[in-house]
């Protein structure tokens, strides 16, 4: 049973993001957790990358293929965390025809476009510990060349 090509795309994402952003140290999927692949607390400045599946339909991608994903981040401050939710718009939003990572499960994935749903916004004003948090919302079309029927 092939994957749902979300770790593919995550795995892209880490090779675009630059070097402060370490997969299980400043970058997490799914959810923020308590303790990073170090063993400490997460970092103030950190993101997320989490699957939104299901609830989102759009009527440019209404197929299969299609699903949905948040980036999430959080800083010290409204500039830097509104800086760094840009950095990962700019990045992700309008990509298209992107041949993604092949990872241990050896499905070979193609992001065939990637956009933001809306622009990075401002989730939290500021958190109770002091900090930033922006969210944008993604919508996403992947294939498998063994799934296609072409």
């Amino acid at each position: 049973m092939p994957g749902s090509g979300f770790a593919e795309l995550m795995a892209w994402i880490e090779t675009r993001v630059g070097a402060y952003w370490v997969k299980g140290r400043t970058l997490f999927y799914g959810h923020l957790p308590k303790l990073t692949t170090l063993g400490q607390t997460p970092p103030l400045r950190c993101a997320v990358l989490a699957h939104m599946d299901p609830g989102v339909t759009d009527g440019q991608l209404p197929d299969f293929a299609e699903f949905s994903f948040q980036v999430w981040n959080r800083h010290k401050d409204y500039p830097s965390a509104e800086e760094d939710a840009y950095h990962f718009f700019w990045i992700l939003h309008g990509q298209a025809g992107l041949n993604l990572p092949v990872l241990t499960s050896g499905e070979e994935w193609t992001a065939m476009v990637i956009d933001a749903i809306g622009r990075p916004t401002a989730i939290g004003n500021p958190e109770e510990e002091g900090f930033w948090t922006f969210a944008t919302n993604y919508i996403c079309r992947l294939e498998a060349p063994a799934l296609s029927p072409y």
